[in-house]
């Protein structure tokens, strides 16, 4: 079974060791920091999303999913985890964070680009007003 969930605080290894197998070892902090969701199967982590919570607008700060992984919607279903529990902790806004290998992933997901909140050329942020989020009907809904 997939669980898509908060990660526990014993998990933490697992995680640092899929962001070094992905070579992703830059995000690191954040998982010692910040609150994380995974994807989960049979005690194997396939995912993570680091969220960053702060007095005003909280960020996702990334979203990985296994190399041997992709394609298995982990990415959507980490996203909307972490939309929903920002949701559910009154949060109306959210900005994540986006790379070149993930602003085609997040414009999938119909979220609106903010490219004006960092200078960083290698960064872009996405914004998302949660209740438009969850009232607008999913891609495959008819």
């Amino acid at each position: 079974m997939i669980e898509i969930r908060k990660q526990n605080p014993d998990e933490t290894p697992a995680i640092l060791a899929l962001l070094k197998r992905n070579a992703c070892d830059k995000f690191s902090d954040y998982v010692l920091k910040a609150t994380c969701f995974v994807v989960v199967e049979s005690g194997c982590i396939h995912g993570v999303c680091s969220i960053t919570e702060n007095e005003s607008v909280p960020i996702i700060d990334f979203i990985l999913v296994d190399s041997n992984q992709r394609g298995l919607q982990f990415g959507d279903g980490l996203l909307r985890a972490a939309l929903n529990y920002l949701d559910h902790t009154r949060h109306p806004l959210v900005y994540v964070k986006s790379n070149s290998n993930t602003k085609a992933f997040f414009e999938k997901e119909n979220l609106v680009l903010r490219d004006t909140l960092d200078p960083d050329p290698d960064f872009s942020f996405f914004e998302v007003h949660l209740p438009d989020f969850f009232n607008t009907p999913c891609k495959g809904s008819r």
